[in-house]
């Protein structure tokens, strides 16, 4: 039994962590979101913000004003029929908002953040976030390159590059692809890991790749993330 134990020690994976890093110094005009638990988190930049794409998607505004004819600041007096629409919607968006992060949160996602931009009819949401993956013992970025190919379902013909990150070495993929419909696909990930946590900060877009190609880089840098103390 004590040899077994033995054994099992030394197969054990050692911990490998991020790097502690100061706080970036993000471009002009952008903002930075934090996870609920304030181990994560990344710039968000111009024309994005924190959010889940809902049906409503802050249309409660937008059609309050169509309705009061206004193309400035619609009104929210709650006599007014355009006010009392605007109110119900937009506290009909921020529920779903919650339910849909709640949702995200039991896939992994701490962190996501959606083009401002309204997306065609039946396209996703431009988006980028940030996927935590558990493990029951320490991950290698080995592991988590296999975990990321396994999600991509298809990289680049140079995939994965290594990079240099504030936070410590990271992998990046860049892949693209046509889907079943025509639409090009595009998709950025960056990979770390931390103890027994693999994290991927992932791009995505629709038909339009220079959304995420032109911000990519400079969100990855933003990244930060507190090492644990496994």
């Amino acid at each position: 039994m004590v040899l077994l134990a033995i054994a099992l020690a030394g197969c054990s994976k050692p911990a490998v962590h991020v790097l502690k890093a100061s706080a970036p110094n993000l471009p002009s005009g952008w903002t930075k979101a934090v996870d609920d638990t304030g181990t994560v988190s990344v710039g968000v930049a111009n024309g994005w913000h924190e959010g889940v794409d809902t049906a409503l998607a802050g249309s409660g505004l937008d059609l309050a004003q169509g309705i009061a004819g206004s193309a400035s600041t619609p009104t929210t007096d709650t006599e007014n029929p355009a006010g009392q629409l605007a109110n119900q919607m937009a506290a009909d968006d921020a529920k779903d908002q919650q339910e849909g992060k709640e949702a995200l949160k039991a896939k992994g996602v701490v962190i996501q953040i959606i083009d401002a931009s309204k997306p065609i009819p039946g396209e996703a949401r431009t988006r980028y976030y940030v996927k935590v993956d558990k493990h029951d013992g320490n991950i290698l970025l080995d592991g988590a390159l296999d975990e990321e190919k396994e999600f991509l379902r298809g990289t680049g013909a140079g995939d994965p590059v290594k990079v240099d990150l504030p936070i410590g070495p990271a992998y990046r993929f860049d892949a693209d692809r046509k889907t079943i419909g025509g639409d090009e696909l595009t998709r950025i990930s960056y990979v770390v890991v931390d103890g027994k946590n693999s994290y991927h900060l992932r791009f995505v877009s629709t038909n339009n790749p220079t959304s995420i190609q032109s911000i990519a880089k400079d969100v990855a840098d933003s990244w930060r993330i507190k090492p644990s103390q496994d």
